[in-house]
Formats: structure tokens, C-alpha cells, sequence
């Protein structure tokens, strides 16, 4: 009875959405989309607090060196409490977080960084190759959605390349689901049952 039961558990564990659950994202840069590259999960905004893990992923000794947001195109009209508010933490010492206009991003004229991390002058700062950075963003988000503060996501990178002497701004190219552990048991546990059905009836027993 168990058995037959899991596979309907499955289907029902795979449409119904976690609270769980992040979203991964691969970051491309616009100049040298090989050379300048990034991964990562986030989660927003349970309680107003955005959650960004990146990892570097770019060959040679690329570095990023900035992070920032500029949210619904901009303006960020789509938030009554307005650009002010904001907090952020990072995991390394390299980052320092401001709340106010970062200025525009270079590459997308019409985009204007509403807050963000940078570094300082020294672009061996900040995220070097096969290393992960955690970002953290308290503050009034207005009920944006995961999929847009994902789509406000711009990253600079420094030393580019092999020479080591370009830059680069990427942004998010891809999103998918990540499960939460449990859904992944229980996937992985009806696939079982089913494997094991199968086996039954191929062999009568």
C-alpha cells in the first residue's frame, strides 16, 4: 500500500511550491561572456530579506569586485517606501554595502544601481576565482518577486581575461528551481517504488 501511494506523494511534492525553495542563477559577462562568469542561488524576500550566494566561476584571475541592484527599471517607482532602508552584510571584509544611487552600469545606459556592494581601488579585492561571497539585503522591498530582484542583478568584474586587463559587467542569464532536501528524498524514494513495480511485473513476482 505504501508503495503505491509514494508515486501520487511525488506528483503532489512536485507541484506544490516550498517556502524552501531558491532560485540558482548563472551569471555571463556582456564583453567576454567566457572569461567573465558567475553562479549562485537567491531567495527573496521572506521577512524583506534578499539572500544572495556567488560564486566566481571565471577563468584566469578574474575578480568581481561589485554587485548591485537596480530594481523595477531604475526608478524603482514600483516601491512606495523608496530607495531608503536598506541594510546589507556580506561574508567578506572586501565589500562595502551602500544604501543610495550607485550611478549607472556601464554597458546598460538606462539601468541606475539603487543599492549595492562594491570594493575599493585595489581590484585583487573582491570574489576571486572558485571563491563564494554571501550577500545579505534587509529592508523594504514592497513586495517585488523573486524573479524581478533577480532580474535586477548586475556584477562587475575586474581583470578579465588572460592579459588580466579587461572588465566586464554580467547579469543573470538562467533560473531554475532548486528542491528542498526533503522534496529530493521523497523524489528520489519514488523513483525507487517505481523502479521497483516495474521489476515486479517484468519478472511476475
Amino acid at each position: 500500500r505504501l508503495i503505491r501511494f509514494l508515486p501520487f506523494a511525488l506528483t503532489f511534492a512536485l507541484l506544490v511550491p516550498s517556502a524552501a525553495n531558491a532560485a540558482t542563477l548563472i551569471v555571463f559577462g556582456t564583453n567576454s561572456p567566457g572569461d567573465a562568469t558567475a553562479s549562485g542561488s537567491i531567495t527573496c524576500c521572506g521577512s524583506d530579506t534578499l539572500n544572495l550566494s556567488l560564486t566566481n566561476t571565471s577563468p584566469y584571475a578574474a575578480s568581481i569586485t561589485g554587485v548591485g541592484f537596480d530594481l523595477v527599471a531604475g526608478d524603482f517607482s514600483g516601491n512606495s517606501s523608496g530607495l531608503n532602508g536598506f541594510t546589507g552584510t556580506s561574508s567578506s571584509a572586501d565589500f562595502t554595502f551602500s544604501d543610495g544611487t550607485l550611478g549607472n552600469v556601464p554597458l546598460f545606459s538606462t539601468a541606475v544601481l539603487d543599492f549595492g556592494y562594491l570594493t575599493g581601488s585595489n581590484p585583487l579585492d573582491g570574489i576571486a576565482p572558485m571563491e563564494t561571497v554571501n550577500f545579505t539585503v534587509t529592508g523594504p522591498f514592497g513586495g517585488l518577486t523573486e524573479a524581478q530582484i533577480m532580474a535586477a542583478l548586475f556584477v562587475r568584474f575586474q581583470q578579465v581575461g588572460e592579459d588580466g586587463r579587461g572588465s566586464d559587467v554580467g547579469r543573470a542569464l538562467n533560473v531554475t528551481a532548486v528542491p528542498e532536501p526533503a522534496s529530493m528524498l521523497l523524489f528520489g524514494t519514488g523513483l525507487a517504488a517505481l523502479a521497483r513495480r516495474r521489476f515486479r511485473r517484468s519478472t511476475g513476482k
